[in-house]
């Protein structure tokens, strides 16, 4: 004994791992007993209670151990000659002893390293052990949590089971459901995520999570008396069917439609960094994060483009780029209106559609540009029918304008390859200023071999868009006109092996005209630097003003004041100038913030017209 009054610092370095070893909180051992034990637990509580005793018996022998031989009377002359931890001894035991405590307070980053692997294990040595413990097995009284597996139900697959989980927890009286994949979904990954179908309309709220945790949370159930699970939604406040305040929009600097077309890209509920939300934009601990940007919708249109290309070989890039642009659905906001083309384009990309239309166009969209109220302009645009049978094409215009183009012809033919040139005829006089805007709307039938047509002059009978768009003999519909032959049931059916014939997705032509003359109808922020202001600082706000058909003025003078707001904050305009080298027919005004931090309020006086914008800084 006595080992501390010769080595001190290596008696500290043992007594800090020997508690460490005993499990004391704050120290690696503390989060290794803990997790043992609650799987033990789980497992058999007899064996759990056998195990903790284990744990205090050594705990009081480490200790024993540690008394015996760093204090007491220092009674064997060898142990007078032993030298204390060096430089170099001590190094090597600092980062140990720093791991320890670093794992005692912070484990999560190991333990989520460690999970994947130990859920493979426990799979492996015991199969039927997560599948144990099912919500049916818990004890009578056993509280309502609302945890339930979408095992196979009489729905359509996986959403009718998720629908079907909602409605047990929902009859139970659980106040939200947690539902989570079967032990063998029809895609063989238990662990994957699916769609909740909420078509029904659900009564409460719910969540799908992995069936790892699923588990978890069954076994849990009949351990802990009044177990409490807090839902964290991803996108508790999303609203469906808008475009993103960051979305650009139209029309170009040359007066052109743009965007073509939009895509998905706020908010997006993908994979993360796992670690706390602090440490980057992109983290979170439980490895997703809702996040928004064109960085998402320009790789899903990519994506399209590189399926649309492999199952579509041979067609010119222009081909294609009109595929996944004139084949989009439209986009119509909640309120039931359809977005304007220079906030939408042609629309919301469409995949399916895009593989599946016989048709394109070039140009992608008609601009017929800016000008007077009476104007007669004349557009082109060239359809080419990709696919290997003849087509009958149908011209609509679709607009909520009661002024809108005329096309010539309405009506035409096109043989396989073939293409043909529209006339868009734009023909107005007196109209008020503002925006003219809708699609072309093109329909695509094939024709038969007999040339009939029905009543609305398509014609009939057309075959399934497979049997158009790939090699092989066309296939009817399964009713109506001439059966193939084959094997049938001998009622007039097709067999029931024969898909049903597809109608061609209709291509959508965007067009526009801004007739000028309304004065100052809009502003528009384009950027603030920096993004976070500071109190006592010099912030610089790009903006540009609009009229009514959305074109820029640039014959305007704006005056940019202060707004004094409560709590003494009033900012100071420093310069207004025009900035077209940054950004065109822009103006930049730069402000020297307030003292006091929080919101500044600033107008902006245009011909008679006002407009606000805000710059808001913080400590």
């Amino acid at each position: 004994g006595g080992l501390s009054k010769v080595m001190p610092v290596f008696a500290a370095v043992f007594g800090i791992m020997t508690m460490s070893s005993i499990g004391l909180p704050a120290l690696n051992g503390f989060i290794g007993e803990v997790l043992i034990l609650l799987g033990v637990f789980v497992r058999d509580k007899l064996w759990a209670a056998f195990a903790a005793s284990g744990i205090v018996l050594g705990a009081a022998y480490m200790l024993w151990l540690y008394q015996r031989t760093m204090f007491g009377k220092l009674d064997n002359p060898k142990n007078q000659a032993l030298k204390d931890l060096d430089l170099r001894e001590f190094a090597t035991f600092a980062p140990l002893i720093a791991l320890a405590f670093w794992i005692g307070l912070y484990p999560a980053p190991f333990i989520a390293r460690l999970d994947t692997s130990v859920q493979r294990v426990m799979a492996r040595v015991s199969p039927e052990y997560g599948p144990r413990l099912a919500l049916g097995d818990c004890p009578p009284g056993a509280p309502a949590a609302g945890a339930s597996d979408a095992r196979p139900a009489s729905g359509p697959g996986a959403a009718g089971a998720t629908a079907a989980a909602g409605e047990r927890s929902s009859a139970a009286g659980a106040p939200a459901a947690i539902v989570f994949n079967s032990a063998n979904p029809p895609n063989g990954d238990p662990e994957s995520l699916v769609t909740m179908n909420v078509d029904d309309n659900p009564t409460i709220p719910g969540l799908f999570i992995r069936r790892s945790d699923g588990m978890t949370l069954k076994e849990w159930l009949p351990v802990f008396e009044d177990l409490q699970v807090t839902l964290r939604f991803p996108n508790p406040d999303a609203v469906p069917d808008q475009i993103s305040s960051f979305s650009s929009r139209g029309p170009s600097v040359d007066l052109r439609i743009k965007p073509d077309l939009l895509a998905t890209g706020s908010p997006v509920y993908t994979a993360a960094i796992q670690d706390e939300r602090w440490a980057c934009d992109i983290c979170d601990p439980s490895g997703y994060a809702s996040l928004s940007g064109t960085s998402f919708s320009a790789p899903l249109v990519a994506g399209a483009a590189a399926v649309l290309k492999g199952a579509r070989p041979g067609l010119d890039v222009a081909d294609y780029r009109s595929l996944l642009v004139n084949a989009a659905q439209p986009f119509v906001f909640s309120d039931g209106k359809t977005a304007p083309v220079q906030s939408a384009g042609a629309g919301m990309l469409n995949l399916r559609n895009s593989l599946l239309s016989p048709l394109s166009a070039a140009p992608v969209s008609v601009s017929f540009g800016a000008g007077a109220a009476t104007a007669d302009l004349a557009r082109e645009v060239t359809v080419r029918n990709l696919a290997d049978k003849p087509l009958a094409l149908k011209v609509e215009v679709e607009s909520g304008d009661e002024v809108r183009p005329a096309v010539d012809p309405a009506e035409l033919s096109l043989a396989p390859g073939e293409s043909a040139v529209l006339k868009v005829l734009w023909t107005a006089a007196g109209v008020a200023p503002g925006p003219y805007q809708g699609n072309l709307k093109i329909r695509a039938s094939e024709i038969p071999a007999s040339g009939e047509e029905s009543e609305e002059g398509f014609p009939a009978n057309a075959t399934s868009t497979e049997s158009v768009l790939k090699p092989g003999p066309p296939t009817r519909p399964a009713s109506g006109g001439d059966q193939p032959s084959g094997d049938g049931n001998g009622d007039g059916n097709a067999p029931p092996s024969q898909a049903p014939a597809v109608a061609f997705p209709e291509i959508r032509i965007p067009y526009w005209y801004a007739v000028e003359g309304s004065g100052p109808d809009a502003m528009v922020v384009l950027r603030q630097s920096p993004r976070t202001a500071k109190p006592a600082s010099t912030v610089r706000v790009y903006f540009r003003i609009h009229d009514r058909a959305g074109l820029p003025l640039n014959d305007i003078s704006p005056r940019v004041a202060p707004v004094p707001q409560p709590g003494g904050v009033l900012g100071r305009v420093s310069r207004v100038i025009r900035s077209d080298s940054l950004y065109p027919n822009s103006w930049l005004v730069e402000i020297l913030t307030s003292s006091v931090a929080g919101t500044h309020v600033f107008q902006v006086e245009v011909d008679g017209r006002i407009f606000y914008f805000q710059v808001v800084t913080s400590n």
